[in-house]
């Protein structure tokens, strides 16, 4: 008989996937600051990296003393040597990986900020975190393995009242300067302490960049991100 304890594991991992990605809006600023791509203050090396299904092989520039290795999940994990906790990685996945909960993840809605355009954006992630809410209710009020199974099938259609979800704090940024332009989406919100998500976007590039630290080992992640995903190719 299954328990609420068998599927805790279950159902973190599927928060985990809800939130890769990702209440109030009083905070949103809708301008996108515009800065030039730099190139990271380290030697870089060129590596490549194939798919979680092995149908493509990406090629991009990381830092000399850093790895890269496919995660369990699906995601690409791209971190330093030395690195002690996971949110020392940055992380390369698809973009209906991120925190798109609007039917199939509508690229639209990543094309609109290149645009200048941030309300989709921002309503998509305000229906992750309804979403995640949601999840955290029919958990607690589970009692059988139908209600458990619904678990893995979460409403795609999800409304939410926004004085029922965390204060989200929007801000962007649009590097330019080499062949592709890349947008830096950033959210914060208050959940027992300040959350950060960095989320990186090249307008042409069906993957996503996205981390949880500013600076990794003294280097910035935004100079990093940019770069790197400035830097891929697949064959």
């Amino acid at each position: 008989m299954f328990t609420k304890r068998l599927f805790c594991g279950l159902f973190s991992l599927i928060l985990g996937v809800i939130l890769c990605s990702c209440g109030q809006n009083t905070g949103t600023d809708s301008a996108i600051e515009v800065k030039a791509i730099e190139d990271p203050s380290v030697a870089m090396k060129e590596v490549t990296q194939d798919s979680y299904d092995g149908t493509v092989t990406f090629r991009l520039q990381i830092p000399e003393n850093w790895s890269i290795h496919m995660g369990d999940d699906g995601q690409i994990l791209i971190y330093p040597e030395t690195a002690s906790e996971e949110s020392d990685c940055l992380r390369l996945a698809p973009k209906d990986f991120s925190g798109v909960v609007t039917g199939l993840k509508d690229e639209s809605i990543y094309q609109s900020l290149f645009s200048g355009d941030v309300v989709p954006y921002e309503d998509s992630i305000k229906k992750t975190f309804a979403q995640q809410m949601e999840l955290e209710n029919k958990l607690e009020s589970a009692g059988s393995v139908l209600d458990y199974l619904e678990l893995l099938a979460p409403d795609t259609n999800i409304s939410y009242n926004e004085e029922n979800l965390p204060d989200l704090q929007f801000a962007y940024t649009q590097y330019s300067g080499q062949s592709n332009p890349v947008i830096k989406a950033q959210y914060t919100y208050e959940d027992e302490g300040k959350h950060t998500k960095n989320e990186y976007f090249r307008k042409d590039f069906s993957y996503f960049l996205h981390a949880e630290k500013e600076t990794i080992e003294d280097l910035s992640v935004d100079t990093l991100a940019v770069f790197i995903l400035n830097s891929i190719t697949m064959e």
